[in-house]
């Protein structure tokens, strides 16, 4: 499938305020397809980090009381953790929420596609 059809199957509504269920935390994920090949850009955490250190991840994080909207929250980590800027209008729709079962995070999934990434920090 080309970016087109990637573009079309993934555009959905973006619900980007949520209440948190089950005494679960909230936090957010950015998922960034890019390239005319799509591709997806994924991060590694840090082995230091007390929870999921090591593990290969979405750009994201726990929502703060500063955020206005989970969606905030997802562009804000990706800009945090890579240097790379993405804005609310190249986000074109979200995913189903995952539930972490070790550290109780319900997390929401955004999807943005962009046409190319520039060279990240490491």
């Amino acid at each position: 499938m080309d970016i087109d059809g990637v573009r079309s199957a993934l555009t959905n509504e973006i619900s980007p305020i949520q209440v948190p269920a089950d005494g679960n935390k909230l936090a957010s994920v950015l998922i960034i397809i890019y390239g005319h090949d799509p591709m997806i850009l994924m991060t590694k955490k840090a082995k230091t980090l007390k929870q999921h250190g090591g593990e290969i991840s979405f750009p994201g994080g726990k929502w703060q009381s500063s955020d206005h909207d989970l969606l905030e929250t997802a562009i804000r980590e990706t800009t945090e953790e890579l240097s790379l800027s993405i804005d609310r209008g190249q986000v074109l729709g979200q995913l189903d929420n995952v539930t972490t079962l070790n550290s109780k995070y319900t997390i929401i999934p955004f999807i943005s596609i962009i046409d190319k990434i520039p060279t990240l920090k490491p």
